[in-house]
């Protein structure tokens, strides 16, 4: 490469072309790199086969009282999501017979009751065989969906991790939702 002349000269070559369209390109191209763009399905699979996992996008923000933009989140990480390998180096896990199944987003309106009832019956309406994969929008949505999984398996234990840095617990004050009290409603 030493006598090869760089479109803009080797620094900006590599950094500044390469690396803006690094979200596109695949980082291997070798046949037996399984990529997780290649494995969306359309269906669900049989109960009892490869792992699944419905994927469930939720372009919503109108909770959030200022910063908004949240809401093109979901679309932004099935993007880079798309660029990722079927295999996980660092556990030495391969999903390369998972299914991945984009389950939709609900219809998000004006109204927030609506949105959230929404919301609810998506997730409630995912096949069992499947593990649910919530991709938000405002953590209001997490009420919503937290009730939709409940909905899947009445009767049944759900528990509920949160990596936050604060807890959205305020006291809700009715025609004043936001994103800040679903730790109440739950």
């Amino acid at each position: 490469a030493g006598d090869r002349q760089w479109p803009l000269g080797r620094r900006t070559f590599c950094s500044e072309v390469v690396m803006r369209h690094i979200p596109s390109l695949p980082i291997v191209s070798d046949a037996t790199v399984h990529w997780i763009k290649d494995h969306w399905s359309k269906e669900s699979p049989a109960i009892g086969g490869a792992p699944a996992f419905a994927f469930v996008s939720v372009p919503f923000d109108y909770a959030v009282s200022h910063r908004p933009g949240c809401r093109f989140g979901p679309e932004k990480i099935l993007e880079a999501l798309n660029t990722a390998s079927t295999y996980c180096l660092d556990k030495r896990v391969s999903f390369a017979e998972a299914v991945f199944v984009q389950w939709g987003a609900p219809e998000v309106v004006h109204a927030l009751d609506e949105t959230y009832r929404n919301i609810r019956n998506l997730i409630a309406s995912i096949d069992h065989s499947m593990c649910p994969i919530i991709l938000g929008g405002d953590h209001s949505i997490t009420d919503p969906a937290f009730r939709g999984m409940l909905d899947r398996a009445p009767g049944r234990k759900l528990g509920l991790i949160v990596f936050d840095a604060h807890f959205d617990s305020r006291e809700p004050t009715a025609g004043k939702e936001h994103s800040g009290h679903w730790m109440r409603t739950i």
